[in-house]
């Protein structure tokens, strides 16, 4: 179901690389997204000191494995909001005086603690797989550059906040996760396309990917490429990059409504005589 409703909001033709779409939209993994609540929640029972903070207590002394991940969630923000070195989630009480005093939110605070187990969570997948895909490791570039600049990932900081309209938002995803038939790639990996249909739509090249169109296509090169180039590292991931500058999105989205524009002066039929 995640999967369907990220090829939607994102427009991909095929599955595309969900991490790297869901950072881009500021949409955590449904696991990320359902340890936040159950925060935001359970601070809400200790502070109430009723019914619900008693009946949490129980279910902490249960042990039941049903709980352990929203006991879990809750004990890593408190652990986050202490802030002392060394202190273990194991070692947290619910209903401790200091836990009592930890367990208050705003939303500056959620999004720190949200970014702070989203890291953790692509840190340990990166680990877990021993022959890490690039996708891995670019995702956790992101994430690490983001925490080490302080950059939180919110809705602030969205790449789409540059008053583009929903059109333009889709074709910028489709440079971002590539998922699309506007790239020969995408086209050449359904199946459903000829293999003179795969190629670069301007300039012929067998290689047609995002990277090609944005940097490589001799025939796409104007103003905005020259500005968009002048920004980029070469030797870096063109991806990352646009992630985490701000001047390099503003270049990136001009890019890419330059390049919008051509592909639909393609598709336009020629005028009847």
């Amino acid at each position: 179901m995640w999967n369907q409703a990220i090829m939607k909001i994102s427009g991909a033709m095929l599955n595309p690389q969900r991490d790297i779409v869901e950072i881009f939209l500021q949409l955590p993994p449904l696991d990320i997204q359902l340890q936040t609540l159950s925060v935001k929640f359970l601070c809400k029972c200790i502070q109430a000191q009723d019914h619900m903070a008693a009946t949490l207590l129980q279910a902490e002394g249960l042990l039941q494995k049903e709980f352990a991940p929203l006991l879990t969630a809750i004990k890593k923000y408190i652990a986050f909001q202490i802030g002392e070195r060394g202190t273990s989630v194991r070692h947290i009480q619910l209903l401790d005086t200091k836990t009592i005093q930890a367990a208050t939110y705003t939303k500056g605070k959620i999004i720190a603690f949200q970014q702070k187990i989203w890291l953790e969570q692509v840190k340990n997948k990166v680990i877990v797989n021993r022959h890490s895909s690039k996708h891995d490791r670019r995702l956790l570039s992101i994430v690490e550059e983001a925490s080490h600049r302080e950059i939180p990932l919110s809705k602030e900081n969205l790449i789409f906040n540059n008053n583009t309209t929903k059109e333009d938002d889709s074709y910028i995803l489709d440079y971002i996760h590539g998922n699309s038939y506007l790239f020969g790639e995408s086209r050449r990996a359904t199946g459903y396309f000829p293999i003179d249909e795969t190629a670069c739509c301007f300039c012929q090249g067998p290689s047609d990917s995002p990277e090609h169109q944005l940097i490589h296509c001799e025939e796409l090169k104007d103003a905005t490429h020259r500005e968009f180039t002048q920004q980029i590292k070469v030797d870096k991931d063109v991806i990352l990059q646009i992630a985490l500058d701000a001047n390099l999105q503003r270049s990136f989205i001009k890019r890419v409504l330059f390049l919008k524009e051509q592909h639909k002066f393609l598709l336009e039929e020629p005028d009847s005589e």
